[in-house]
C-alpha cells in the first residue's frame, strides 16, 4: 500500500506517519509539506491513499481537495483537519473527500478509517452523516458564515485569524483587489459592517 501524508506541521505528520507504519503492513509513506507539494507528488506518483490537512501554505481548503480530485479520481482522499466538523466537513465531503476526521482523534479512528477506505467505501462518522442530512434539509436553521462560498469561507477564516488584506493576498496567492472584493461580500453575508467584527463573530460562533 502507498500511502501520501500531507501536513505542514512536522510533529502531527511524523506523528501520523509512525502509526501508519506501526499499524500496516508492507506500506510505503511519501510526505508533503503544503499544498503546491502535494499536487506535485499526485500528479507524478499513484497512491492507495491521500491522506492530507486542510489548510497548509500555498493551495489550501475546498481548492485543494477540489484539485486533488481532478486530478485523482477514485482515489481515496482523508481530510485530517483541526477545524470543527460542523464548519468544514460537509463541504470537503460534498467537494469529493472520502473521508473527513479530526486532528484530535484517536489511533483506533484513524485505522478504522483507512481500513474502510481500503474496503472501498467512504468513512462518514455518525456528526458528520447528520451534518449532511441537515445541509439538504431546505427547512433546517442555517448560521450565516455557512452560507458562504467555499472561497469566502476561506477568506473569512483568514480575516478571522486577524490577518490584513494584503497578508492574505499573499497566503492564498489572490491579488489585494479580489480579497477586498471577498471581504465586502463576507461582511454582507454576515451582516457585519467592519473587518475587526469579523474576529468577535469567529469567536462567538466558535469558527476556528
Amino acid at each position: 500500500m502507498k500511502v501520501i501524508v500531507a501536513d505542514d506541521h512536522d510533529f502531527m505528520r511524523y506523528g501520523l506517519c509512525i502509526s501508519l507504519q506501526n499499524n500496516f503492513e508492507k506500506i510505503e509513506i511519501d510526505e508533503a509539506t503544503d499544498g503546491n507539494e502535494l499536487i506535485e507528488k499526485i500528479r507524478n506518483t499513484q497512491y492507495d491513499i491521500i491522506l492530507t490537512d486542510l489548510y497548509m501554505p500555498g493551495l489550501s481548503g475546498i481548492d485543494l481537495v477540489k484539485n486533488i480530485i481532478e486530478i485523482v479520481g477514485k482515489t481515496p482522499v482523508l481530510i485530517i483537519s483541526s477545524s470543527e466538523p460542523s464548519l468544514i466537513a460537509t463541504r470537503v465531503i460534498k467537494a469529493g473527500a472520502w473521508g473527513y476526521i479530526s486532528k484530535s482523534l484517536s489511533r483506533e479512528e484513524l485505522y478504522r478509517a483507512i481500513s474502510t477506505l481500503l474496503n472501498g467505501k467512504k468513512y462518514i462518522t455518525t456528526e458528520v452523516a447528520l451534518l449532511l442530512a441537515d445541509s439538504i434539509d431546505n427547512h433546517c436553521e442555517i448560521d450565516a458564515h455557512k452560507k458562504l462560498s467555499d472561497r469566502e469561507f476561506e477568506v473569512f477564516k483568514l480575516f478571522a485569524k486577524g490577518m490584513s488584506v494584503s497578508d492574505i493576498s499573499h497566503s492564498i496567492s489572490l491579488n489585494v483587489a479580489t480579497v477586498n472584493t471577498y471581504r465586502i461580500r463576507i461582511l454582507k453575508k454576515l451582516h457585519l459592517h467592519k473587518t475587526n467584527e469579523i474576529i468577535k463573530y469567529a469567536f462567538d460562533m466558535r469558527v476556528t
